[in-house]
């Protein structure tokens, strides 16, 4: 039988794939898409776990990336930084629910900046939250996921940004 541990850990894993993916791409586009499947099964591994409000804002996160594709608008990113509030209100239920809430602030203003130098940057940020909620909660496909996704992009970056620089 699978229980929602199990089920939680298989469907972080398919997240895995997506994240590794997804800064080795230059495209803004193509890394958002990326983040877009992620972060939709990174929430359901969240639900199954009864982390409720990490579920909510990583659904959030989803539908932000999903924004994000189209239009880097203030409009959209203080929307987002509204919901993500709202959620964190809602759901709120014990203090390690901080680090998602603190991770869905920093992640909005990720991909609302077209900057994607800078984009990278508070990415790496705000899946350093992710990973101490992960440990937190324990939930090993998701802190090694969330690991390699910080790895993937800290090497994405020293490829297109310190790596150009000394050449």
């Amino acid at each position: 039988m699978v229980t929602p541990f199990i089920l939680s850990q298989i469907l972080i894993g398919f997240a895995f794939l997506f994240d590794l993916a997804s800064f080795q791409f230059k495209t803004r586009k193509y890394t958002l898409i990326c983040f877009v499947v992620a972060a939709s099964l990174i929430s359901a591994h969240y639900f199954l776990l009864g982390q409720n409000t990490a579920g909510i804002i990583i659904a959030l996160s989803a539908t932000r990336f999903l924004v994000s594709i189209f239009s880097t608008d203030a409009k959209f990113k203080y929307l987002f930084l509204v919901l993500v509030t709202v959620a964190g209100i809602v759901t709120f239920d014990e203090l390690i629910d901080l680090l998602a809430i603190a991770a869905g602030y920093i992640a909005t203003f990720a991909v609302f900046q077209p900057n994607e130098k800078l984009m990278r940057q508070r990415m790496m940020m705000a899946t350093t939250c992710i990973i101490l909620l992960n440990i937190f909660i324990f939930t090993p496909v998701g802190i090694a996921t969330e690991t390699f996704f910080l790895g993937s992009n800290f090497l994405s970056y020293w490829r297109f940004y310190i790596k150009k620089k000394t050449e």
